[in-house]
């Protein structure tokens, strides 16, 4: 059975028809569809992060910045915990 890939960010938004729910692994990919729904309309759009925070669009800006990093796909910068040392 092949193993389900699990997305990093959720983006979410809702026009007067229907919701809609994108996955993205990337923090840029998240951020250019949330951004081009509020463009067509959509109201209520978020970003939920790996973590689990909801960003609304205001919140926006705390995500471009981890999308310009040099290595936006591998965002663990969203993840604060540190990794375990060696000989613990």
């Amino acid at each position: 059975m092949a193993k389900a890939k699990q997305l990093k960010f959720l983006v979410s938004g809702s026009n007067q028809f229907s919701r809609v729910n994108v996955g993205h692994d990337a923090a840029a990919e998240a951020l250019k569809n949330a951004k081009e729904l509020l463009a067509r309309g959509y109201v209520d759009v978020k970003i939920c992060t790996p973590r689990g925070q909801i960003l609304l669009p205001d919140d926006f800006e705390q995500l471009e910045k981890i999308a310009k990093r040099p290595d936006p796909v591998a965002c663990e910068a969203d993840d604060d915990r540190k990794a375990p040392e060696d000989g613990l």
